[in-house]
C-alpha cells in the first residue's frame, strides 16, 4: 500500500472555540474547509480558510466533500 498526501482537510465546529483554535494551528499547511452550523462571522474569519455553513447530516454534504 502507497501513503498518501492528504492536500485538504475539513474542520467541524469552524465556528467553536476548538476549531477555530485548530484551524489557527493548521492555517498554511494545506487547502482548509472550516464546517459549522452557525456561519463564522466575517470578522472571525481566518485568511487561507474557506468557511462553509452546513449540518454533517446534511445529504448536501457529499457535495462539499468533493
Amino acid at each position: 500500500m502507497t501513503a498518501r498526501t492528504c492536500t485538504s482537510l475539513l474542520v467541524t465546529g469552524a465556528a467553536g472555540y476548538l476549531g477555530r483554535l485548530l484551524l489557527e494551528r493548521l492555517t498554511g499547511t494545506r487547502t482548509l474547509v472550516g464546517l459549522d452550523v452557525r456561519e463564522v462571522p466575517a470578522a472571525e474569519r481566518l485568511p487561507g480558510v474557506v468557511y462553509a455553513t452546513d449540518d454533517v447530516r446534511s445529504k448536501d454534504l457529499k457535495d462539499l466533500l468533493e
